[in-house]
């Protein structure tokens, strides 16, 4: 029987309490007020919280050179143990470095670094900051997707709440089949600043799949319009949204690469949207944000 040693680490500061697992350096708790925001499994349905997505998010293929290396659904990230290398009051970082076991699926030698730090408070709301670091150790570029999965834990079912973005969005969403590929389909939820959480796309496993998003950030709110959350990601132009069944939580999802379509999957991964690549021993960052309310 195989057991995996899970290791827990938090920080608080301004009323926000955060708690994260070496395995996947993932956040498993982050209460304000003493208030759980995260998922925490309430119906059995899905035992994550926030997963970090890498080197690819949800069903794509990595081909480098031609070879097909048999990476699984959001990479492996999520299931590969960090290492805490640093902390302080306000903060944690995590690291995760290539090895042979990391190779069998990615063909590249980097270090892996996420770090959630307590930026600041306001009268309002108390701010998580997310900063994912890829160091590339190899004397090749790298190539990498990457995205987020935070889940936001709701006190009452889904269509009591909306989605509010920073501007008006064409909505159209990418249907998939059950093996998370995109069929080619795709539903007109129209030109809007508000989503009423639809629960007909968000049931049996779907996931509803936005691209082209212009949008900086988007907030959680009820739907009288009072605010829960706030997803600050920047210059990702996918949002994904997703449920267990019938669970009332949403996860709100950035990615920067979209699921691969039936000709997709032997696409080389260098050449696919939404792939980033860093030179020869060169780092990328990038750094997100969530915002809790209170």
């Amino acid at each position: 029987m195989l057991y995996v040693i899970t290791m827990k680490y938090s920080i608080e500061k301004f009323g926000l309490r955060v708690e994260a697992d070496c395995v996947g350096a993932e956040l498993t708790s982050v209460k304000v007020d003493g208030k759980e925001m995260l998922w925490q499994n309430d119906n059995g349905g899905w035992s994550g919280h926030a997963p970090i997505l890498f080197p690819v998010c949800g069903n794509c293929s990595v081909v480098s050179d031609g070879k097909n290396y048999g990476m699984s659904p959001h990479g492996f990230a999520k299931c590969s143990t960090f290492v805490l290398v640093d902390r302080g009051d306000d903060f944690l970082r995590f690291e995760l470095k290539s090895d042979a076991s990391t190779r069998k699926y990615y063909p590249f030698d980097f270090i892996l670094s996420t770090e959630y730090r307590i930026a600041s408070e306001t009268s309002a709301a108390r701010t998580l900051e997310i900063k994912f670091e890829l160091y590339n150790s190899d004397e090749k570029s790298l190539y990498f997707a990457y995205g987020g999965h935070e889940s936001f834990a709701l006190d009452k079912d889904l269509d009591r709440y909306k989605l509010m973005f920073e501007t008006d969005e064409d909505l159209i969403h990418l249907c998939h089949d059950g093996l998370g590929r995109l069929t080619g389909e795709k539903v007109r939820f129209g030109v809007r600043r508000e989503l009423n959480l639809p629960e007909r796309y968000l049931s049996e496993g779907k996931t509803l799949i936005f691209s082209g998003i212009k949008s900086s950030s988007v907030a959680l709110a009820t739907e009288d319009g009072k605010p829960i959350a706030r997803s600050v990601f920047g210059n990702f132009d996918n949002l994904l949204l997703w449920r267990p069944d019938g669970a009332r939580m949403i996860c709100i999802e950035p990615w920067s690469n979209l699921p691969d379509g039936y000709s997709d999957e032997s696409k080389e991964f260098s050449i696919k949207h939404g792939v980033f690549a860093v030179d020869p021993r060169s780092k990328a960052e990038i750094v997100r944000s969530i915002e809790y309310y209170k």
